[in-house]
């Protein structure tokens, strides 16, 4: 049994290799791009603003990484993990959803209940769920 993970999102055909991009490379999402490798995920990317966070992403777990949310989205990411600062999390998560990523949001899911009904409403007509 390979421990290479294989996909079922819509965004790649047939069985391949799962990409899967960081959105926030703080503790949190160094946690998940670590747990990610040891999954057997080989198509990792990062992506946070800050150069030397990008940095320490690249060297640790030699993944790609990215300044921003257009190019992480532009990869074509089977999965995004959103682990950046609360604020962003729901309009991360909008625009992920609305490429048709699959999302696994840290908590809090957002800080206005009206934007995660947005987020939520979004998710389930793009059946993403």
């Amino acid at each position: 049994m390979s421990s290479q993970c294989t996909t079922r999102s819509t965004s790649s055909v047939g069985k391949g290799v799962m990409r899967v991009v960081v959105l926030g490379l703080g503790s949190i999402g160094m946690r998940h791009a670590r747990n990610l490798r040891s999954l057997g995920v080989l198509e990792l990317v990062g992506m946070d603003p800050d150069a030397e966070r990008r940095a320490r992403f690249a060297s640790e777990m030699g993944g790609a990484t990215v300044e921003n949310l257009e190019a992480a989205i532009a990869v074509r990411p089977d999965l995004a993990i959103v682990a950046s600062p609360n604020v962003f999390h729901v309009p991360q998560a909008l625009a992920c959803a609305r490429a048709g990523v699959a999302l696994l949001i840290e908590k809090p899911l957002g800080t206005d209940r009206s934007d995660v009904a947005t987020l939520e409403a979004e998710v389930a007509a793009r059946d993403l769920f």
